[in-house]
């Protein structure tokens, strides 16, 4: 699989990178005098929105991706993101193990009853 580079890494590490100074957490391993810029707050809606808009694009095409999180998504130049690691990846097409078949209020109530023996 070829995979356009990425050269501001993972989304998890960008972000910690990018943390404010006196913000309260410890700097990352390995950079002790980090000079990069913060991110606005514009910067961290848009990112979110991307992270969005990328999985309602995979829930279009009926794929369930399983392993969403900071870690997978690569920062691309002009911080464009990108969803990554696709191998817990489904495609749902034609399978009927992800459609709802219960009111989980009545397994709940199941349990229940169970629980207390009534």
């Amino acid at each position: 699989m070829i995979v356009e580079f990425a050269p501001h890494g993972n989304l998890r590490d960008f972000l910690r990178s990018r943390r404010p100074p006196n913000s309260g957490y410890e700097k990352p391993v390995g950079e002790e005098n980090s000079t990069k810029e913060t991110l606005s707050e514009k910067d961290l809606i848009s990112f979110s929105y991307q992270v969005a808009r990328g999985m309602d694009y995979l829930s279009s095409r009926q794929c369930i991706h399983r392993d969403l999180a900071a870690r997978n998504v690569l920062v691309a130049e002009d911080y464009v993101l990108k969803i990554a690691d696709f191998g817990l990846t489904r495609n749902v097409t034609n399978i009927d193990y992800y459609r709802k078949t219960g009111d989980v209020s009545d397994f709940l109530l199941k349990r229940k009853k169970i629980y207390f023996h009534t």
